[in-house]
């Protein structure tokens, strides 16, 4: 189940020529057919893509909320914009990184804003009304242009069920989870939000990482702001980050969460259920401890040979309660590399 060179090089083909196209576009370029996801940064919307020679390509255009804030407050730096971490900060399309195909200005068309999909928070900020006039009119935002992959990592899981590890398919996931979040690891940035729903599935069966929208980028030490980490997902933190908000530390260090995080994928692909029941949700707990797993009754969750040797050994190496006890997310996917590449 190693990396397929071809179809990579397929989908890295598709990419460059949708960035050249996307280049020369409008908004009138693309016909909205349905909303993807909404959140507090944006609303996704799948469309078709069009342009003068006739080609045709199914994009997701991501409608940035607080444009008008981001030309104003902090959130306009550079570390706090998903646009530059994907397009500028990453040097190069990833295998199993979303990329940015393009992005521009202007203002949604009434079609967006008045569908039944939107929520009415939503739709009231998308328009501003001329005091003088009381005319409404729809607000200048910015748009992005992303690659689209019709499912998410929960989605096919849940499709899979017990066949997930047939034919080495949860090694793979496992592998390109690891691939993508040391990506991320070596060029300092923090996702934030890792969980199954922010990983995508291509056609071809590749994970693809993706919503940056809460991402930041740690300094050369890998420490980042306590702010900036609490705006994360509480489910997927590492205890020690947890532990450290409680105790009002103005920075952490970011080492060994990526570790943790590939672990709590890992758990959920190839066990099949999330790990550690009763685990915080939000930001509020400190003093978390959380218990050794058991490599033996790991291995009786799943039928003999049903996974390379190694791999829930380094589950539980990734899932620690101390980050000196954890290994690191080089190791781990070299690791599962190694396992690959020997059931190949």
């Amino acid at each position: 189940q190693n990396a397929n060179p071809r179809k990579e090089k397929k989908r890295l083909e598709e990419i460059i020529v949708l960035t050249r196209l996307v280049s020369v576009g409008k908004l009138s370029n693309y016909s909205i057919s349905s909303i993807l996801g909404q959140g507090a940064n944006g609303v996704v919307f799948l469309c078709d893509f069009s342009v003068r020679n006739g080609t045709h390509s199914t994009v997701a255009l991501k409608m940035i909320l607080n444009y008008q804030g981001l030309q104003t407050s902090s959130l306009a730096t550079a570390y706090q914009n998903e646009y530059y971490i994907l397009k500028t900060h990453l040097p190069e399309i990833h295998p199993n990184v979303i990329h940015v195909l393009g992005h521009f200005c202007a203002k949604p068309t009434m079609e967006m804003i008045e569908s039944n999909s939107l929520e009415p928070a939503v739709r009231d900020y998308l328009l501003a009304r001329n005091r003088r006039t009381g005319k409404i009119t729809p607000k200048q935002t910015q748009f992005f242009v992303l690659e689209y992959h019709p499912h998410n990592l929960t989605q096919k899981l849940e499709k899979l069920g017990a066949d997930v590890n047939a034919g080495g398919r949860g090694l793979k996931y496992c592998l390109h989870s690891a691939r993508a979040l040391e990506y991320l690891f070596q060029h300092h940035v923090v996702h934030r939000d890792i969980k199954p729903d922010n990983i995508l599935v291509s056609e071809n069966d590749e994970l693809i990482l993706s919503d940056f929208g809460e991402a930041v980028i740690a300094d050369d030490e890998y420490f980042v702001k306590a702010i900036d980490l609490r705006a994360g997902n509480p489910r997927f933190t590492a205890p020690e980050v947890h532990n450290q908000l409680a105790q009002k530390e103005r920075k952490l260090f970011f080492g060994k969460q990526y570790s943790w995080e590939l672990g709590m994928l890992m758990y959920e692909i190839i066990i099949g259920e999330p790990v550690f029941d009763g685990y915080p949700d939000a930001f509020s707990h400190g003093d978390i401890i959380v218990p050794e797993l058991d490599v033996q009754d790991l291995q009786d969750e799943l039928s003999p040979g049903e996974v390379p040797d190694g791999l829930v050994e380094l589950i539980v190496q990734l899932l620690r309660n101390s980050p000196a006890d954890r290994i690191g997310i080089t190791e781990a996917l070299h690791t599962l590399a190694s396992m690959s590449h020997a059931c190949a």
